[in-house]
């Protein structure tokens, strides 16, 4: 199999240890002389204005400027995780540029690999079990099966804890998947000796 070099990086980030580790596994697998650009996406999940609830017998709808409030908060948060990507990266010799989208993660960072045309899609995963994914969805795993070019897919070791900005977090063998013209996906293992 020949393996393209990377000219244009899309990484996304939430700012979890599983992001984190991501982007960290990423540097000690690029070829610095081929890498061009990195983007670094992260998304704010939207707060829709008819919220309701139902807890302990209660129903309500939420006001409107608490749902309000609760999205500036969101997009903080992924401007945040965007910011603290970008400084961790800025000692690489490319450009940087950052995207905050709102909406479902998955199809934000899907749409925005196509927008611009990343060669590779760096994300984190959580490593949920089978029901956990089937409820809350997987966004390792949408990205990985609709992404428009290879995927790199971290998932820290279980005992990896949040470490200060700048440490390495354990991360176990990564797998590289990209389509093939047929339909189905080839896994690729890569190591570091």
């Amino acid at each position: 199999m020949v393996v393209q070099p990377v000219a244009h990086a899309l990484i996304a980030t939430d700012g979890s240890r599983e992001a984190i580790a991501a982007a960290d596994v990423f540097r000690g697998l690029i070829n610095p002389a081929t890498l061009r650009r990195i983007t670094v996406v992260s998304v704010a999940r939207p707060v829709h204005c008819c919220c309701g609830f139902w807890m302990w017998g209660m129903v309500g709808i939420i006001p409107q400027p608490v749902v309000d409030e609760i999205g500036r908060q969101a997009t903080a948060a992924a401007q945040e995780a965007a910011r603290r990507e970008v400084a961790a990266l800025a000692d690489l010799p490319v450009t940087i540029k950052t995207i905050i989208r709102t909406g479902t993660p998955a199809d934000e960072i899907i749409a925005a690999a196509r927008e611009v045309a990343a060669d590779l899609i760096v994300v984190g995963s959580r490593g949920h079990g089978g029901l956990r994914s089937a409820l809350l969805g997987s966004v390792s795993e949408a990205v990985l099966h609709r992404a428009p070019c290879p995927v790199l897919v971290v998932r820290p070791t279980e005992d990896a804890t949040q470490p200060p900005r700048g440490h390495r977090v354990p991360a176990r063998p990564i797998t590289l998947a990209r389509r093939q013209r047929q339909p189905a996906l080839t896994a690729v293992p890569l190591t570091r000796s």
